[in-house]
């Protein structure tokens, strides 16, 4: 019984374990960037930035979109407020969603902070973290660089 008992506790404490190591890994969460972190990171990539202000109409006081020769594009957008920028994430996931029940896109996935698609001819993650969203689109073709330039400015 003694030994039954043991086993028993070698495995809650070997799951718990690994259930912590699980929640804290990189792939959780995305992390928010400053504006100025933006520019000079997704500049070193070769992308090409244009401020574009705030849009009171869209709760946003921080606007910056990015261009490469390949045709990718990716936005960063600061909002007036963390529940501004949630509500946005949330009606784009749900979008999504109702575009993925109409066979528009063949993949989708997401979380609480990140939503990726992709479809015949786009690709498109959209990252979420405090009262900032990234998005980043281009071609499937392109998938990893839209993946690597995500990476490069720090946001996954």
């Amino acid at each position: 019984m003694k030994t039954t008992l043991k086993k028993l506790a070698a495995i809650v404490l070997v799951s718990a374990t690994v259930l912590s190591l699980a929640a804290c890994s990189k792939g959780g969460s995305a992390k928010k960037v400053s504006k100025e972190d933006f520019v000079a990171k997704i500049e070193k990539e070769g992308f090409k930035t244009m401020d574009a202000g705030a849009n009171e109409e869209n709760g946003t006081k921080e606007n910056v979109v990015a261009f490469s020769e390949e045709g990718l594009m990716v936005s960063y957008t600061i909002y007036n407020s963390k529940d501004d920028a949630k509500k946005q994430f949330d009606e784009m996931k749900e979008s999504a969603e109702a575009a993925k029940k109409e066979g528009q896109i063949e993949k989708l996935s997401t979380s609480s902070s990140k939503i990726t698609a992709s479809g015949a001819e786009d690709y498109m993650v959209i990252v979420y973290a405090d009262d900032m969203m990234v998005t980043a689109a281009g071609t499937p073709d392109t998938s990893s660089k839209v993946d690597s330039a995500l990476k490069a400015i720090g946001v996954l």
